[in-house]
């Protein structure tokens, strides 16, 4: 099974993590916050072991390997090209949606 739980948030930001059990005792889990300023990685990284602890009601987890990154939500378009030779494509052409990602 997999499952997705949407957090409530007071700050008017979306926030949701994402579990896709690979095993028993293995999962990817991704933890996603929309916001209009970046979050620190350590308010991350706290609401993500928050929620592993009342959602596995342990602390006993290894957490395996970790990524992060940015996406620019925007639905401000780009007409910059840096070179003839060069035709930006996806998020540097501004082709992210913003209601997608």
């Amino acid at each position: 099974f997999t499952l997705m739980d949407i957090e409530e948030n007071s700050q008017s930001q979306f926030e949701f993590f994402y579990i896709l059990p690979f095993t028993p005792t293995s999962a990817l889990i991704e933890f996603t916050a929309y916001s209009q300023e970046n979050i620190d990685k350590e308010i991350l990284e706290r609401k993500l072991k928050k929620y592993l602890s009342n959602y596995l009601k342990s602390s006993d987890y290894q957490i395996s390997f970790q990524e992060t990154g940015v996406i620019p939500m925007t639905n401000k378009r780009r007409d910059s090209k840096p070179s003839n030779r060069i035709i930006p494509i996806g998020t540097a052409a501004g082709w992210t949606k913003a209601s997608t990602g």
